[in-house]
């Protein structure tokens, strides 16, 4: 990647291929590596070479995963299992996070791909909202702060797509941006921990480039509304998330919001 340049990228589709019908729990790892580099070397340019690899390399980290269908009750699962899902959902997580991040993500609106979106969404959304390890749940939360700066705003997908669009709009205004809100008010969330608390930060980062891309008006109807409202928030931490303008002002808020919760919940 690094020596050869985009010459490279003509020849990556079969090899992908090889790859990934090879693969196993022991080097899954590189071959993830390998995807990750050429999104981050070549981003849009690798379009066309990561695009068949995306589902069959997802299909394969799916399949590699220990199930625990004839384990009762997650304490009798042995944690060498539970050490082994950890490990491929990270890599599957981190993968289309470098997709998103270095704009890749047409391959997941692209003819191989877009039958699978719904499930693509549906599993960072796992990530997001219920994994409690802050690394994992940074990760996908990035994901999603990035699609909604790139997929967001009207006219940003292509005529074809626009259901697609919608979909996620939705999507993220009923599932993601609550399910982020609560778990962050959930009682074992950590504000202490710096690990955690950085998912504050992404957070309102993500709730910042919603507002930038859908308006003063969705932002009002999805995060006010719907989240701030149905929690029973004051009028004047409402007023305050009005004000807020920025991600860092979001932050500031929503650290408040938390500190606040916190106290009444102890006394």
């Amino acid at each position: 990647i690094l020596c050869i340049g985009p010459k490279l990228l003509p020849s990556v589709p079969p090899f992908m291929d090889l790859l990934i019908a090879h693969c196993t729990n022991q080097d899954v790892l590189d071959v993830s590596h390998l995807l990750n580099q050429l999104c981050s070397k070549f981003k849009g340019e690798a379009i066309e070479a990561v695009d068949a690899a995306v589902g069959p390399f997802l299909r394969k980290c799916y399949s590699l995963m220990p199930t625990f269908d004839e384990v009762v009750g997650q304490g009798d699962i042995p944690p060498h299992l539970l050490t082994e899902q950890f490990s491929i959902k990270k890599i599957s997580y981190a993968f289309l996070q470098h997709v998103a991040t270095y704009h890749v993500t047409p391959v997941l609106l692209s003819n191989n791909n877009i039958s699978s979106i719904e499930q693509v969404l549906q599993y960072m959304s796992e990530g997001a909202l219920n994994v409690q390890e802050p690394i994992l749940k940074k990760t996908c939360i990035m994901f999603f702060r990035e699609l909604v700066d790139q997929w967001a705003a009207d006219g940003s997908m292509p005529n074809e797509r626009v259901a697609v669009q919608r979909g996620f709009n939705q999507f993220i205004g009923e599932t993601i941006v609550p399910g982020l809100v609560k778990s962050i008010l959930d009682p074992a969330f950590n504000e202490k921990d710096a690990m955690q608390a950085r998912n504050v930060s992404q957070v309102a980062k993500l709730l910042s480039v919603l507002r930038e891309k859908r308006g003063d008006s969705e932002y009002e109807q999805i995060f006010i509304g719907n989240v701030l409202l149905t929690l029973h928030c004051s009028g004047e931490i409402v007023g305050a998330f009005r004000a807020a303008r920025d991600d860092k002002a979001i932050e500031k808020e929503l650290r408040g919001m938390l500190a606040a919760l916190k106290q009444s919940q102890r006394s």
